[in-house]
């Protein structure tokens, strides 16, 4: 068993699955009264998706209606490890354009719609000059914010040390004195606006005009990359 596990978790993490779901919430003690109840309330708000369309429209109903009982997001892309185990078997058991039975984890149950699977992009590695700028900021800061990251970048083209730019300016404690270093990371690993600039870049070395998280600002360094690593490595 431990075998069939392993080899299951290596194909998984050569493959990344972009998913929608629907959670309604009950807790893993629910009575069966209340267990058969959030059972019977998915199927009801899910009966009617056949495509992706279909999901998209359900997901801006629920948004609107704002119950804390029920959660319906785009979750992007994702990988092996990357959710609790049961969902993980439902996203990559299910067809592209197909929507799952329901399932129950630890949080309730789901039902999941896979969009799109695609081959693992393998890890990154980038180094950034972070600005920080959140939505709860006025927006005369969140302007000084966006004016200070566009002088970095100006600064950049005209020739100024990455580096130097990052002792200078970057906001991010954890990184600053690495040269903005940040661990390696894959499909998954980091907000998906920073993820999808990263993994945008060809070559080591390249720099991205800045990149708005919900985080803050961010001007990004490529500094390697690398695919999945063998089985008997791994």
């Amino acid at each position: 068993v431990n075998d069939q596990l392993i080899q299951e978790a290596y194909d998984r993490m050569n493959l990344d699955v972009a998913a929608y779901h629907i959670l309604v919430r009950v807790s893993p003690d629910a009575s069966g009264a209340d267990t058969l109840k959030a059972l019977n309330r998915l199927k009801a708000l899910s009966k009617n998706i056949r495509s992706e369309v279909d999901m998209k429209a359900t997901i801006s109903k629920l948004a609107a209606n704002k119950d804390e009982d029920v959660i319906a997001e785009d979750l992007g892309y994702f990988t092996a490890f990357s959710m609790v185990y049961p969902f993980e078997n439902a996203a990559y058991n299910t067809n592209v354009g197909e929507l799952s039975k329901p399932i129950r984890t630890r949080f309730g149950y789901h039902v999941v719609f896979v969009k799109d699977k695609r081959a693992a992009r393998g890890e990154i590695r980038v180094s950034h000059i972070f600005i920080r700028s959140t939505k709860t900021d006025t927006e005369d800061q969140k302007a000084t914010a966006e004016a200070r990251i566009r002088e970095i970048s100006s600064r950049l083209k005209t020739g100024d040390s990455f580096d130097d730019l990052v002792k200078e300016y970057s906001e991010d404690k954890a990184s600053v004195n690495k040269g903005g270093m940040l661990p390696w990371f894959g499909t998954g690993g980091t907000a998906s606006v920073f993820e999808e600039a990263s993994f945008s870049m060809k070559e080591n070395g390249n720099i991205t005009a800045p990149v708005l998280s919900n985080y803050g600002w961010h001007i990004i360094r490529r500094e390697d990359q690398r695919g999945i690593a063998e089985f008997d490595k791994l």
